[in-house]
């Protein structure tokens, strides 16, 4: 039930849920501004839940959009908005629409997230290695994590234990050295490589500590 009540998944809903009503109500009457920013929020779902590369440009866009409204003449919005600005008449003004301003930072999650049930190879990150001969290694990317505090680390579990400094590693957590998101595709990021032991039991309805996972070394993560 709390995977169900993720933020990856509440957020494209109440996009698509907005959109849909809202392109609903210019059934009678279309304005072409309004129906077609809220097929924008269709597509960027869509893309989103079929893994399609590009949905972020879309939500972006959706929300975007919303962020000026001049009344009477524009408004774009697709969801409650909250205005300040100014207010010339009893009907008109110019406002800013805080809403999907801060809403922003949740198409970073979904980004961040996009990555999650894919499989990753990682590669020596250093000249001095101090990982060991154990590239390349893949892993299956879990789910994304917060460790102590810190939001966007990705859990994974390696398709195969190995032996890091006489200790048995079978998970990892990781962390693009940029703090952008993780490529599906692309040029290898460099990362933060933290190592789970085989006998650690991890609690996930529990804040992680990250110095209880080692960095010992960076990894080129493809």
């Amino acid at each position: 039930m709390k995977k169900l009540l993720s933020t990856e998944t509440i957020f494209p809903l109440v996009v698509l849920i907005s959109s849909l009503f809202t392109l609903k109500s210019q059934l009678n009457f279309i304005q072409y501004p309004i129906a077609i920013t809220s097929l924008i929020g269709i597509i960027g779902v869509t893309f989103y839940f079929l893994k399609l590369r590009h949905f972020t440009k879309f939500l972006y866009f959706w929300l975007a959009a919303q962020i000026i409204i001049i009344e009477p003449i524009w408004d774009l919005s697709q969801i409650i908005p909250i205005k300040i600005g100014l207010t010339l008449n009893h009907n008109s003004g110019i406002y800013l629409n805080l809403t999907p301003i801060l809403l922003f930072g949740l198409v970073r999650i979904l980004q961040v997230s996009e990555i999650v049930g894919e499989t990753v190879t990682f590669r020596k990150g250093s000249k001095n290695n101090k990982l060991g001969n154990i590239f390349p290694v893949s892993g299956k990317v879990e789910k994304r994590v917060s460790l102590s505090k810190e939001k966007d680390w990705l859990y994974i579990t390696l398709d195969e234990p190995v032996t890091i400094n006489d200790l048995e590693v079978d998970r990892a957590f990781i962390k693009t050295q940029s703090g952008n998101p993780l490529r599906k595709k692309g040029k290898g990021q460099l990362s933060y490589f933290r190592v789970v032991s085989k006998d650690t039991k991890l609690d996930f309805s529990s804040p992680l500590d990250k110095k209880d996972y080692k960095f010992i070394d960076w990894v080129i993560t493809e």
